[in-house]
């Protein structure tokens, strides 16, 4: 069977080996990353597209909500390891010029990324982009951005369009579609404020048509510079798991570790294992 003969061609590691190992993202296939505002999503999908594109994946970033300025200031930061107020104030003064020119350099010569910044887009909009730009992977930044093809009295019943369109296109154009989605305030309310399926704000379609769906929390709530983590909640091609990430808000920066998350019912809620 050619197909299965091609299935490893088809995936396209996000370079994150422990997160890799839980999940693999094939083309054709849709990826939801949802979480809470502020936990730094964007962010976790700018690093993805950093890294796809670095490993030859034509990466084709569409955000809805930042312009292709601030999206590049937080991928200079990350791969310059520049701090990324210097670049958000523009005022660079001169200290981090040499990071600044390897980072453009860096990028520039050696990635394949293509970034769209326009807002309230459908998805014909994004794939007649995809189509022209040959992308392998496609991230949207996010669903509650976009707008359907026609009008729909509710949102729930919009959100399914777009989502079933979504993943219709990831099989049309054998790419890779990774979607980014806010979750519902159900989850601030628990004990533990840690996301579930039904978090899934405006839609169970969401849950229907995703092959794999990540929510991104802080591992502490109450902690500004928390680890943050990666919660493999569904995933038609494996298992379900958990990587914790530490999140460098200064460079924009995730990097995975070797810590288990672990849920305690009394104090903190996070106590660090390390995993060999």
């Amino acid at each position: 069977n050619q197909k299965h003969s091609n299935c490893t061609e088809n995936i396209i590691p996000t370079g994150f080996s422990r997160l890799d190992g839980i999940v693999s993202l094939s083309k054709g296939d849709l990826a939801v990353i949802a979480a809470r505002p502020a936990v730094g999503k964007s962010a976790f999908v700018g690093n993805l597209a950093v890294r796809f594109s670095m490993s030859g994946y034509t990466t084709a970033l569409f955000s809805m909500e930042m312009s292709e300025a601030q999206i590049l200031d937080r991928i200079m930061s990350s791969v310059g390891r520049i701090p990324h107020n210097f670049l958000a104030k523009n005022n660079i003064e001169g200290k981090y010029d040499n990071e600044l020119g390897r980072a453009v350099s860096y990028v520039f010569s050696k990635s394949k990324l293509y970034i769209d910044d326009r807002s309230c887009q459908t998805v014909r909009d994004i794939k007649r982009k995809a189509i022209k730009a040959k992308a392998d992977v496609i991230i949207i930044d996010y669903l509650q951005l976009m707008r359907s093809s026609r009008k729909y009295e509710s949102k729930v019943n919009e959100v399914a369009e777009i989502t079933r369109d979504l993943k219709i296109m990831a099989g049309d154009l054998n790419a890779v579609v990774i979607l980014l989605s806010q979750l519902n305030r159900d989850v601030e309310k628990r004990t533990v404020p840690r996301p579930m399926l039904s978090d899934l704000r405006d839609s169970g379609s969401i849950e229907q048509d995703a092959n794999s769906i990540i929510f991104l929390s802080k591992t502490d709530p109450n902690d500004a510079n928390s680890d943050i983590l990666a919660d493999v909640a569904k995933n038609r091609s494996g298992s379900v798991g958990q990587v914790v990430f530490s999140f460098d808000r200064n460079i924009q920066t995730f990097a995975e570790t070797n810590e288990r998350y672990e849920h305690k019912p009394q104090g903190n809620n996070y106590h660090r294992h390390r995993v060999y």
